[in-house]
């Protein structure tokens, strides 16, 4: 009988591990999994191989990650020296090792949990479970029907796309270019009707093919890379809500531009006299049948992501929904309802929310009983960590666990701007009572193998519930029911506070809004000087924003720089914005040579008697001044007070640069409303 089981996974696979675990302790089995059973201040070396030496069978979830590992091929070769029964569970398409080849071999990409329970039930010797290959899709049907829907979606919302072009260029025909009110003199006035029926409906189309064109690779990206298992969650319900929010817009907006009233106000008129042409009218209920399945698939796939544990399974380690975790490990989440008290706040340091939050998790590890005092010391090695460090120290103090005499820890703040030997020193000094605290994302160094060796706490979110189960786990009294078992660490992807998240975002998507007045610019401008004018503008502006946004992900430019970079960006926006305007005075000129005022009709013009046209297109201008006032005030505490040249050069870790590319439609669109007024001022 079978009653200890080691566990051995790459931290790739981490999702599938808890997982296994979970059917294995159902099976009445005993698991040992590393992020479960190893605590702070214990040698994890020699943890790892007292819990293989002590175990009556290995289990290896293999994947190619898995076989890369040097630490994985460590824990099954020793297993088979000591004669230790290895039972693989196969994770991933992979070809096992000579060594490994007569071993039983159970398939777990799909059916996972009759197929981790049938693996419990073979590696406990209760009944004879003969191990099969795979059979059908290697992958689950949720993981296959998130993709199909992918691909059903985007190939919806390309044909769509591509009627949508048909009708841009069908629109652009009936309006047969009538630059001005010359058409008295040129051209028949049932030709100028019919023009003026249909120049607005053409920019209109064009501001809407902008919307439509970015949502094919929104919804393929995410589908190929999770059949990778390197998309989170969070990429695919992007591309699905993106999909049935643009979606449904087509859907209405399209039919209502070709089919609905025009420049002129009676409707019946229009519908008799000269109404949409059949080959229109046919085209767009093609295009809202395209939309609404590729709205339909969307939700459906976004439903599907929710609520399925198996793609939970493929996503990367740390960017599951923690919905499916607490499910797989059978607990229930720890609610703390928020203290709006002053007294942690007392200390200047801590951040609101934070502080908050934090009054009555410090209640809660009062209450938990431990082996005596314990002093919790918090170690700065940077100048630029000092305000993460105040605020632990606060929390620390406020749960009683500072002082002269006690069980004393040492946190070791690791981030960007730390030398790698000097956090090595630091816990070298304090081993075994040494955890490392990350603060922001890291590259970890090759011969950072000692660092692996001791306790990690993810604490990039700085939320209030990660450092109270740490604390908790020192006092020795951590409630098992509250929370899952803490993922691996990724140190290269990108998190932070949801202030510091929301700045970057926000940078990304203002940086978005400015080419799409360029491009349009270009296209029906293509010799003027000020589309070169704007062009020039743009590029530089575009690129300092995204700059900045990797810069404050990265932590890479100080407080005081950051508000010159900002003044910079605030000139750079002002001077984008006069040569905008040019294209407006243009129209209010033509407007006023020609005797003309905006009209009170429906449609685009109507714009220009509720709210002049400048104010509406310093949107993009204005946006940038609004977060210029107030990105200091969500950056303070995270941005660093004092860093060096070098720092600010160095290399960061991996986050996601450029701009978000769906955003570049409302540039467009608005574009487009500056191109309409320019070129048929009345």
């Amino acid at each position: 009988m079978v009653g200890r089981v080691f566990v051995s996974y790459s931290r790739r696979d981490f999702h599938f591990a808890e997982a296994a675990v979970a059917a294995l302790r159902a099976g009445g089995l005993d698991p040992w999994l590393d992020a479960h059973r190893l605590v702070p201040g214990e040698d994890w070396a020699a943890a790892l191989d007292e819990a293989l030496a002590d175990a009556d069978a290995l289990l290896l979830l293999a994947s190619p990650a898995a076989l890369a590992s040097e630490h994985v091929r460590r824990e099954w070769a020793s297993a088979v020296e000591r004669g230790i029964p290895i039972h693989i569970g196969l994770v991933a398409a992979v070809e096992l090792p000579g060594e490994l080849a007569d071993r039983p071999v159970h398939d777990l990409r799909t059916r996972f949990r009759a197929r981790s329970a049938a693996l419990a039930a073979a590696i406990a010797g209760n009944r004879a479970v003969p191990a099969r290959g795979a059979r059908g899709l290697p992958v689950p049907a949720p993981v296959a029907a998130v993709v199909a829907l992918a691909l059903i979606a985007a190939t919806a919302t390309g044909w769509a796309t591509a009627i949508l072009v048909g009708l841009d260029l069908a629109a652009a025909h009936f309006s047969r270019d009538l630059v001005d009110t010359s058409w008295v003199w040129e051209v028949s006035a049932w030709d100028a009707m019919l023009g003026a029926r249909w120049r607005g409906t053409a920019y209109i189309m064009l501001g809407l093919t902008a919307f439509a064109a970015p949502l094919v690779p929104m919804l393929l990206a995410p589908a190929v890379g999770l059949l990778r298992r390197r998309t989170g969650p969070l990429a695919l319900l992007a591309g699905a809500a993106a999909t049935a929010s643009v979606g449904t817009m087509l859907c209405l907006v399209v039919g209502l531009a070709v089919g609905g009233p025009g420049p002129l106000d009676d409707t019946y008129f229009i519908n008799r006299v000269f109404p949409p042409p059949p080959e229109l009218v046919a085209d767009v209920a093609a295009m809202r049948v395209l939309l609404v399945v590729a709205v339909s698939c969307a939700l459906a796939q976004a439903l599907i992501v929710l609520l399925s544990r198996s793609v939970h399974l493929w996503t990367p380690t740390g960017s599951g929904l923690d919905v499916h975790r607490r499910a797989v490990a059978g607990v229930r989440p720890l609610f703390v309802p928020p203290s709006f008290g002053t007294r942690s706040r007392r200390a200047g340091l801590y951040d609101d929310d934070f502080a908050a939050l934090w009054e009555n998790y410090a209640a809660r590890l009062a209450e938990l009983s431990g082996p005596g005092a314990l002093v919790v010391e918090v170690e700065c090695l940077a100048p630029q960590d000092e305000p993460v460090a105040g605020l632990i120290r606060a929390a620390c103090r406020d749960a009683g666990m500072t002082g002269d005499r006690g069980s004393r820890w040492t946190l070791v703040l690791v981030s960007s701007h730390v030398s790698w030997p000097g956090v090595v020193r630091a816990v070298d000094a304090s081993a075994p009572r040494a955890i490392c605290v990350l603060v922001d994302s890291v590259q970890l160094p090759p011969d950072g193998e000692v660092l692996r060796r001791h306790q990690w706490v993810d604490f990039r979110d700085q939320r209030p519930e990660h450092l109270f189960h740490l604390l908790a786990a020192l006092r020795g009294g951590a409630p098992v029911e509250s929370a899952p078992a803490p993922a691996p660490v990724v140190t290269t992807r990108f998190r932070a506070p949801f202030k510091v998240r929301l700045a970057v975002e926000s940078c990304r998507h203002v940086a978005a809004v400015f080419p799409g007045f360029a491009l349009v610019a270009l296209l029906f401008r293509p010799l003027d000087p000020r589309s070169a004018v704007l062009v020039v503008i743009t590029a530089p502006l575009v690129m300092g924003m995204v700059l900045l946004a990797r810069r404050m992900a990265t932590r890479r430019i100080t407080l005081a720089r950051f508000r010159w970079s900002l003044a910079a960006l605030c000139a750079g926006t002002a001077l984008w914005y006069g040569a905008e305007m040019t294209t407006l005075r243009e129209y209010r000129e033509h407007r006023e040579r020609l005797g003309t005022q905006p009209t009170e009709s429906e449609g685009l013009e109507a714009l220009t008697s509720l709210v002049p046209l400048e104010v509406v297109f310093a949107s993009p201008a204005g946006a940038v001044v609004l977060c210029a006032l107030l990105w200091p005030f969500l950056l303070r505490g995270w941005l660093p007070g004092s860093i060096t040249g070098a720092q600010m050069r160095a290399a960061g870790p991996e986050v996601r640069a450029g701009f978000i590319p769906l955003m570049v439609a409302p540039g467009i669109l608005l574009a487009l409303t500056v191109q309409y007024y320019a070129t048929y001022p009345s």
